[in-house]
């Protein structure tokens, strides 16, 4: 992982004015992407229910970085 994080900087570190401005743009239509997908639970978890509540809840408080770097890469 860290020689892979290494390169991606490397590669990112001088980008030009259009390349950032892509690389923006490729972002925001991915995030677009996934809140068409999956709506308003997207980058949420959802809470499994127990014996007492069975229906389960979506996380509301924070988004799980797991699902946002899963659900970004789906797209990417």
């Amino acid at each position: 992982m860290k020689q892979f994080l290494n390169k991606e900087i490397e590669k990112y570190r001088n980008l030009s004015d259009d390349e950032a401005r892509e690389l923006r743009t490729v972002f925001r239509r991915t995030i677009d992407l996934v809140r068409t997908v999956f709506g308003d639970k997207a980058f949420r978890r959802f809470i499994p229910g127990s014996d007492k509540d069975p229906n389960g809840y979506w996380e509301t408080r924070k988004l799980n970085k797991g699902l946002f770097d899963v659900g970004v890469s789906l797209f990417h």
